[in-house]
């Protein structure tokens, strides 16, 4: 089975997981204008993940995204096309990916308490 994974920037207003989460939010972020009260298309679709995305980051300039999953890979995509472009496997798993400032650099997290830096 693979895994298909929409990336989205805002949750709408009126949807159940905002309704769950927006507490916790409150203080952190707060969006004034442009906020929908239900989904609309998805940006881009991404397959390539076997199991379940734990984590997904875009670069500062917005162009790229990287994603972490529990099929212990690292994956690389065009946030506009969805293209996958890099993909790394590891012996362990994969926890959480960031970009660098820059976006020159991604850091990631594995379960064996490693950083790699790529």
């Amino acid at each position: 089975m693979v895994y298909t994974f929409a990336v989205t920037a805002v949750c709408p207003i009126s949807t159940r997981i905002r309704n769950v989460y927006e507490a916790g939010l409150r203080g952190v972020t707060s969006v004034v204008i442009g906020l929908s009260s239900q989904w609309g298309v998805s940006v881009a679709t991404m397959q390539g993940h076997t199991e379940d995305v734990r984590c997904v980051s875009y670069s500062p300039d917005g162009e790229r995204v990287v994603t972490a999953s529990d099929d212990k890979t690292i994956r690389s995509w065009d946030s506009r096309t969805g293209a996958e472009f890099l993909v790394l496997e590891q012996e362990t798993w994969v926890m959480s990916v960031a970009f660098s400032p820059d976006g020159k650099d991604i850091l990631c997290g594995l379960s064996s308490g490693e950083l790699l830096l790529l």
